[in-house]
């Protein structure tokens, strides 16, 4: 009997195993998409006026790689050149009321989620949010996320970019955008009520005023630092209820862990489950990643065992 409980919770654990964002294949996100019933669309096609440029509008150049500068070390000017561009369309950067710039490409897997008993995990390079914000509270209050390559874009990547989006969604109060960008040319992916926009290959100058709008939209409430969903437009509020329906975060192992021992040891003879319970633990122990910073581990917390059925009793 125990040994049968035991492979089941191996089960388990193996599909709580998440999967990085980097390795997300087509059929994983044909899975997310139709668990959150989320449609791809081309926004190009439904919100052309959203990336067209007025008369007098203020060209944006290109970013320029620095000979063999990799993602990870030229993450800190991308970030510099994207508010540079963004404060040309009069979005304020670094006073209250206004926006900040977050470097997040070295502080690991920032947005782990589930949806449908698919677990995913990692974090995104640098995001703008509500100037005031602590690290720690920006991926509840991200209002733009960006992804660097330092080359063209491939299948791998817009992959990884939509996994990370619906990453963000179970995270934030309001919408998010996504800027997957080598720096010349940039894909931008939001969602709208039922639907994930995505607008191929624009030119700099479209993608920084799409991102502009977006930051400037409801008459700049999306500037403030606690931000919550009541607040925000009434067919924003439907998209946000409509994606995290089916989205929600992973905050730390141990309430996983917790989980587990709550739906198997109720069911199981009282004098199996603390023998039981000692190799769960055990189990999660060795599962977890210690090649990650202390924070990202599973912590093993003082947990209790649930109440006996009455059937046991």
């Amino acid at each position: 009997m125990r040994e049968t409980w035991l492979e089941f919770a191996a089960q388990q654990q193996r599909a709580r195993k998440p999967k990085s964002f980097s390795k997300a294949s087509s059929t994983d996100v044909d899975a997310l998409l139709h668990c959150a019933q989320l449609q791809h669309v081309r926004g190009e096609a439904l919100a052309p006026q959203d990336v067209q440029i007025p008369a007098g509008t203020p060209e944006c150049d290109s970013f320029v790689w620095e000979q063999g500068g990799g993602e990870n070390a030229m993450t800190p000017e991308l970030l510099k050149y994207h508010q540079t561009q963004l404060e040309k369309f009069g979005v304020e950067f670094d006073k209250l009321g206004g926006f900040e710039m977050h470097d997040t490409h070295s502080k690991g897997k920032l947005i782990p989620f589930n949806c449908g008993g698919r677990y995913f995990s990692g974090g995104f390079d640098g995001c703008v949010a509500p100037y005031g914000l602590n690290q720690e509270s920006v991926v509840f209050q991200s209002r733009i996320i960006y992804e660097h390559k330092c080359r063209e874009m491939t299948t791998t990547d817009k992959q990884q970019a939509i996994v990370e989006l619906l990453g963000a969604y179970a995270y934030n109060s309001c919408p998010v955008l996504l800027d997957l960008t080598n720096g010349r040319t940039h894909n931008i992916y939001t969602i709208r009520g039922t639907c994930v926009y995505v607008w191929k290959d624009l030119k700099p100058t479209q993608a920084y005023i799409l991102q502009a709008r977006h930051l400037q939209a409801a008459d700049r409430l999306r500037a403030a630092l606690d931000l919550q969903l009541g607040q925000i437009p009434e067919e924003e509020q439907r998209t946000m209820r409509h994606v995290q329906q089916a989205l929600a975060p992973v905050i730390g192992g141990a309430a996983a862990l917790q989980e587990q021992l709550d739906s198997l040891l109720p069911f199981m003879a009282p004098e199996e489950r603390e023998l039981v319970s000692q190799d769960l633990v055990r189990s999660w122990a060795q599962g977890a990643d210690f090649t990650q910073p202390p924070e990202e581990q599973i912590q093993i917390p003082a947990l209790s065992l649930p109440a006996t059925p009455s059937f046991y009793i």
